[in-house]
Parts: C-alpha cells; structure tokens; sequence
C-alpha cells in the first residue's frame, strides 16, 4: 500500500513475507527459498509462510514455517534440532537421522524416505519410504512401505492405523 510520510511516497507491505521484484513488479511472497543449507550462514528460521531448502538443516539447527516445509538434499536430514510446521506438511527427499535428538512436527503429513533415531508427531500421516529404526512416531495414520517397509524399536502411535510390511525384530 502506499503512504505518505514526511513529503514522500513509502510503500509498505499488508502481510508479512519475502520480498521479491519480478518484470519491474514488486511483491510479497509467502514461500522462502533457500539455496543451499540451514546453518551456519543462515542461521536457525522462522517464516510464516512455506520454506523451500535445496541443501540440509545441519547438526543442531532449527527450521520452523506456519505452511509446507520441503527438504530437498538427496541424503536428507543429520541431526537437526527441530523442524516444524504449524500448518502444513514436511517433505524430506532423504531420510532422517536424529541422532537421538532431532525432532519432526508438521500439523498435517510427514513425508520422509526412512527414520533413525528421531521423534516425528504429525496432525494426519506420516508416511515412510522404507523403515524407521528406533524412531518414535505419532500421528493419525502411520505408513511404510507395505511391501517391504519395517518398524524396528522405538514406538509408533497412530489414532487410526498402522500399515507395514515387517514390525519388530526378527
């Protein structure tokens, strides 16, 4: 919008979000990209909006959005402190390594290839490419691979259903 402050034309924003400028027109959007890793360059973040990583979250850091997160690194997440989405789904193209510590939150679907050691809660699903080895999972419905998907230690907890192909040890 426009306002007139002290003689001059300012324009401010009516919501919150990225600010970007494309063919000579300026906007406000609510998806922000991030080209390479969460880390020590980024830092932890918090957008209210839908975050967009090419990279990782590495060792220790924080990733929190109010829409969809999507994590796009081939070997996917190492330790991360927390990823949470308040409102929407978390997509990760690898798998997931918590060493025990990291933390999944999506208030809808979690989507992941396969979970070590980590704690996921989703509002909806959570659906696993192949296995979750120690992890702890919650949610309304929990999918693996029925086929030759695995659940092995920790716990899963769904409201409605359990599907996989193999649960506990042998």
């Amino acid at each position: 919008v426009e306002v007139e402050e002290e003689g001059r034309i300012v324009l401010k924003a009516l919501n919150n979000g990225v600010l970007e400028e494309r063919q000579g027109m300026i906007s406000i959007s609510r998806h922000l990209p991030i080209n390479g890793d969460v880390g020590l360059e980024t830092g932890n973040i918090q957008f209210d909006g839908s975050i967009s990583i090419r990279g990782t979250v590495q060792n220790g850091y924080t990733v929190i959005a109010s829409g969809d997160i999507s994590i796009e690194h081939p070997e996917g997440v190492i330790g991360a402190k927390l990823i949470h989405s308040t409102g929407g789904d978390v997509y990760i193209r690898g798998g997931i390594f918590g060493l025990g510590e990291t933390v999944v939150e999506a208030g809808k679907n979690i989507f992941v290839k396969h979970v070590n050691e980590a704690n996921l809660i989703a509002g909806e699903e959570i659906v696993i490419g192949s296995y979750a080895l120690g992890s702890n999972l919650y949610a309304n419905t929990i999918k693996v691979d029925e086929r030759k998907g695995k659940l092995i230690g920790g716990r899963a907890v769904a409201k409605d259903t359990i599907i996989t192909a193999i649960s506990g040890n042998r």
